[in-house]
């Protein structure tokens, strides 16, 4: 079911220009014109300027907390659907499609069931038909960051010769993540925690892990990272002690639209 999202005064997404809204299939929607594709050129020139790196990381964090606290799953946050700019030394990230979001439920953990969104940027718990939650934007943003500690050949997972038959596909799956965080201990080019943390935001979660029982009985299970444990993670701790970098009436909902 299709989402149309209005987000205002956020710096991190486009300002809607003018919304002219007739019948509901001749919906039209006028945004701003800013920056540039996420395209390989710009990944080079993010790879080559560690300044330009972890502001890059930075505001895909800022996205992913952005997106938790107004209950957002996004679930297509892929290079086409961001726009960036450079201006001197700074680095500037804008989300521009909602297309395929889904705003949940707080209380319920996990609420998506439908697999939508671009299969080499979409998460395990999506191809297996299972409920997810924010998760599954937190690995596509990991799989997104590979295509800068990787290399141009790890923009995406090459992945989705085995369409008709799910067991192949997540078997496949399960190997490229696999072969990806091997790949990633072997590359030092910034520092260690970098690469840890994507490793863990692109890890492959099974049915089996959402059962805690199971969790607690074997500890070596790895999870995925969630947006809360990186946001505590002492990288990322001066974000709490800047104010919210957007501005969110929760009693008026009246800077967070989203109408089914």
């Amino acid at each position: 079911m299709s989402c149309k999202i209005r987000i205002v005064n956020y710096k991190e997404s486009f300002k809607i220009v003018n919304e002219n809204n007739g019948k509901l299939e001749q919906i039209c929607i006028v945004t701003e014109k800013w920056g540039e594709e996420l395209d390989n050129d710009v990944y080079q020139k993010i790879k080559k300027n560690n300044d330009y790196f972890y502001q890059f990381l930075e505001q895909l964090i800022q996205i992913l907390q952005i997106l938790s606290e107004n209950r957002i799953i996004h679930r297509e946050l892929t290079p086409q659907n961001f726009r960036i700019q450079f201006v001197e030394q700074n680095l500037y990230l804008k989300l521009i499609s909602f297309g395929v979001s889904k705003q949940i439920d707080i209380t319920k953990r996990n609420q998506g069931t439908s697999d939508v969104g671009s299969i080499n940027y979409m998460a395990s718990e999506v191809i297996e038909g299972i409920k997810y939650g924010f998760d599954v934007d937190v690995y596509t943003v990991g799989v997104l960051l590979l295509g800068i500690l990787l290399g141009e050949s790890w923009q995406y997972f090459n992945f989705g010769y085995n369409l008709q038959s799910k067991q192949l596909l997540l078997k496949e799956m399960k190997d490229s993540i696999l072969e990806a965080q091997e790949n990633l201990k072997k590359n030092r080019e910034y520092e260690d925690w970098v690469y840890e943390l994507v490793s863990q935001m692109i890890e492959f979660n099974s049915i089996d892990k959402f059962n805690e029982q199971k969790q607690k009985e074997n500890p070596k299970i790895k999870t995925r990272i969630n947006i809360y444990k990186i946001l505590d993670m002492q990288q990322f701790q001066h974000l709490k002690k800047k104010e919210h970098f957007y501005q969110y009436d929760e009693e008026k909902n009246n800077k967070f639209k989203c109408e089914y």
